[in-house]
């Protein structure tokens, strides 16, 4: 699936009122696909992400354990079991192009990384947080507003008028937002496309986020 046309995933959800009117902005968490995570955070799989992915990759769930997880054991009922003795640090499915081979069937706390997780990024300096808090910091300067998180389907909103969506754009170019990520919010929100790709042409550039 084309990332432009990504419509659930982590994301923030920033609702202010202009004018008396409630508004609403989904802003995407966009992976920058550095493998950081994979390869500095170590993951233990759960009994669900270990049935899905071994179902995944059409894996009898004992070849799936002895080969990524740990060993095999009776548990008291007398049902299989395991122990947990491999780690995934960095992650076995990690490819050298820091992409991953089971990206849709990847464990939850892969996808609640890092807005929902505990820790958030664990001090690893995840850029794809970086660039969710600049541009949450640039959405909200001046306006203030309710903030909060989800996973899953992004949620909808009545679309802004035209001042409020020109002023959308411009404050995240202003802070330096890549043009990439605005493209990825407004198709995350439902926008016009093509009147955001004019608005940023009058948008003056800045410096870009690094």
């Amino acid at each position: 699936m084309n990332s432009k046309s990504r419509q659930e995933g982590l994301y923030g959800v920033l609702t202010f009122r202009a004018y008396e009117t409630e508004f609403g902005v989904v802003i995407p968490f966009v992976c920058q696909q550095c493998g950081k995570c994979c390869r500095e955070i170590g993951v233990n799989p759960a009994p669900m992400d270990i049935a899905r992915i071994s179902r995944h990759l059409r894996l009898d769930w004992t070849e799936f354990v002895r080969r990524y997880v740990g060993d095999i054991v009776t548990c008291d009922n007398g049902s299989p079991g395991y122990v947990l003795t491999k780690q995934w640090h960095p992650c076995p499915f990690l490819t050298r192009s820091s992409t991953c081979q089971i990206y849709r069937m990847r464990p939850g706390v892969c996808r609640s990384f890092p807005l929902e997780t505990d820790s958030g990024d664990s001090g690893i300096g995840c850029p794809g947080q970086k660039l969710f808090l600049a541009a949450k910091g640039a959405l909200r300067s001046g306006r203030g507003g309710d903030f909060d998180t989800g996973q899953g389907r992004f949620p909808r909103f009545d679309p802004p008028d035209d001042w409020i969506f020109h002023s959308t754009c411009f404050k995240l170019r202003k802070r330096g937002i890549p043009e990439g990520f605005i493209e990825e919010l407004v198709a995350a929100n439902g926008w016009d496309v093509a009147l955001a790709a004019g608005s940023l042409r009058k948008c003056p550039r800045r410096r870009r986020l690094t």
